[in-house]
């Protein structure tokens, strides 16, 4: 396996979490691995990954999940300034993955502003965010595609394919 670059800003991705901020207010939060399988592809639906919906443009989140595992995928969490959680306009499953289950369930989370954000105050707090969470069927290992749309209570929408690589 070898890490890939992205080609439109030539960085690596790597394993870590990391957080992306819409209009100072949306807190996503996932774990994710950049990965690739090795040039050597086998015809087998295990050797390769699923194929990401093409009619619209979506930023890819790679995961590695263990065998028979139920995890969170993403959370999606928006917070006002007094701390009180705003709900997401759209937050919706655009095809079912082939291989697994994948279900939203509300959560309380603390939220992860930095220290220069006003919502900051808010990290103390648990706050309801709408969760993805993914299991993949019995015994399965290979790959499995998750595409949802979301939109924030300001408008903007991203579209989000989560790639999983089930291992043992």
């Amino acid at each position: 396996m070898r890490f890939a670059f992205s080609k439109k800003n030539n960085r690596r991705l790597a394993l870590g979490v990391f957080s992306l901020a819409l209009s100072g207010c949306v807190n996503a939060t996932t774990t994710s691995v950049n990965a690739v399988s090795s040039s050597s592809r086998s015809s087998s639906s295990h050797a390769h990954s699923p194929r990401i919906p093409s009619s619209t443009r979506y930023r890819v989140v790679d995961k590695i999940v263990k065998k028979d595992a139920d995890i969170m995928l993403a959370y999606w969490q928006s917070v006002d300034e007094n701390c009180n959680a705003q709900k997401f306009q759209v937050i919706k499953l655009e095809k079912s993955p082939i291989h697994g289950n994948a279900y939203f369930t509300d959560l309380p989370i603390h939220p992860s502003f930095p220290a220069s954000n006003p919502r900051s105050q808010c990290n103390s707090k648990a706050i309801n965010a709408t969760t993805l969470h993914y299991k993949p069927e019995a015994n399965f290992s290979g790959f499995d595609i998750v595409p949802v749309t979301v939109a924030s209570p300001m408008g903007a929408v991203m579209n989000v394919a989560f790639r999983i690589r089930v291992v043992d």
